[in-house]
């Protein structure tokens, strides 16, 4: 930040102190501290929005800059994230279908196992809704603390099984 920009800070936050008072010391009791109230709460709008605009005026740059930086790690990064997805998915292939049990090590220390995680699928939200009609309402949150938490493997109209994914430390 500029000194000019710290100026209109410290301007904005006289500003706010006064405002702020004022509403702390406000009594609406007639028609007059009604509009009183009303013009206050107007100009406390105004001088939010202000600060909006200073703020994202003084920090366009950064965030752009920000953006910029992003996007070149991602570059780096998203190919190197796809090939490790590629290599479980591989490892994962191979030890379902050899029916390895065994860990795999690596010679630089890696070792590789196959781990259950429990997924689930609603296969009618009918029977769900019958049973619990608090999960219905857009909570997949709770269905996922019941199945994983609770260790619930049965509910009416969902498919809970268990997937067997690729570890490696």
């Amino acid at each position: 930040m500029n000194i000019s920009q710290e100026q209109d800070l410290i301007q904005f936050e006289m500003r706010k102190d006064n405002l702020c008072t004022q509403v702390t010391n406000m009594q609406i009791v007639d028609q007059d501290t009604l509009q009183k109230a009303a013009d206050l709460t107007k100009w406390i709008k105004q001088l939010y929005d202000k600060i909006e605009e200073d703020r994202k005026e003084v920090t366009r740059g950064l965030n752009e800059s920000l953006k910029k930086i992003n996007e070149r790690y991602k570059e780096v990064s998203e190919p190197l994230k796809s090939a490790e997805r590629n290599a479980r998915n591989k490892i994962t292939y191979y030890m379902q279908n050899a029916s390895q049990t065994a860990p795999a090590r690596g010679e630089y220390g890696a070792v590789a196992s196959m781990r259950g995680h429990w997924e689930y699928r609603i296969t009618d939200i009918a029977k769900l809704a019958a049973a619990y009609p608090e999960l219905v309402q857009g909570n997949v949150q709770a269905i996922k603390h019941m199945i994983h938490t609770e260790q619930l493997r049965e509910l009416p109209g969902v498919e809970i099984y268990q997937d067997r994914r690729c570890v490696i430390r």
